[in-house]
């Protein structure tokens, strides 16, 4: 498998290198030409060449798109890794792209440092857009358009899921989400992913063992203030902290997340994410 996998690279590394006179368009350059993935062909490996365009507004560059109609619910690994240069994934979930009734998760550096790798609940009777593609669409920061890339998507086992969504979001001009992927098994990759937040903002992710429920700058904050992190949003207002989940951690512990945010235009000049919870198998 991997001597092929090695030899379907270097072909498409070869057509990839016709790109810089006519980029050639892939079927499923677009939303509209997503290409369906079964729950019978799991695992599965693509080795593809990226696209032309950019169908998003936003990174991966020169996307590519797959459908997953799930009919087995469970932890599903979705990854790009080994593929060539700088590649990016997001997963949308009832809607390709951004839109008021889809939700979303995306990685980047997870596997390796180059390559994105998601594991994350999916359910039965929901559909899946997976958008894979490049970082950046300028050098340093490869690939460009029709360079290959490998994509793997795998059906872990029927494991429960260990994140929950527990609401209590302060809305201002801004509505901030939050969302977490991962098993949380010992090494396994671990995002927390704030989106949807102001601009370049200050953003304090405030983790607890435990909830205090209390009355917070016009919202409810959920967590214990055990440990509270800083960091700053980017232009689309997000913000992802992605790391490995650590050893000696014990079986059913649970903790808490989420996000406050100085915006003036929260009740009391705060915007909040929901609070999320994520328990160890």
């Amino acid at each position: 498998m991997t001597r092929n996998i090695a030899i379907g690279l270097l072909a498409l590394l070869a057509l990839g290198s016709a790109h810089a006179q006519k980029c050639l368009p892939p079927v499923n350059e677009d939303c509209a030409g997503a290409v369906d993935i079964t729950f019978a062909q799991l695992p599965l490996t693509v080795t593809e060449i990226l696209g032309c365009s950019n169908d998003v507004s936003d990174k991966p560059y020169f996307d590519l798109f797959y459908r997953y109609d799930c009919t087995v619910t469970g932890m599903y690994q979705l990854d790009m890794c080994g593929s060539f240069g700088d590649s990016h994934m997001r997963v949308y979930t009832d809607g390709c792209g951004w839109g008021p009734s889809s939700s979303q998760v995306e990685d980047d550096d997870s596997c390796g440092g180059a390559d994105p790798i998601i594991t994350m609940m999916m359910t039965s009777g929901t559909s899946y857009w997976i958008e894979v593609g490049a970082w950046r669409d300028q050098l340093p920061w490869t690939p460009q358009a029709n360079d290959p890339f490998l994509f793997r998507i795998q059906y872990l086992d029927g494991a429960a899921n260990p994140w929950a969504d527990l609401g209590n979001q302060l809305e201002g001009d801004v509505e901030p989400e939050l969302h977490g992927s991962g098993s949380l098994n010992t090494g396994s990759p671990v995002s927390i992913d704030l989106s949807l937040g102001p601009q370049g903002a200050l953003a304090w992710l405030v983790l607890g063992v435990s909830t205090i429920n209390a009355t917070f700058k016009g919202g409810i904050m959920v967590p214990n203030n055990d440990l509270i992190l800083l960091g700053v949003t980017d232009f689309y207002g997000s913000y992802d902290i992605t790391t490995a989940w650590p050893s000696g951690v014990p079986s059913a512990a649970t903790f808490y997340f989420q996000y406050w945010i100085p915006d003036a235009s929260g009740p009391v000049g705060y915007v909040a994410s929901n609070a999320i919870s994520g328990t160890t198998p």
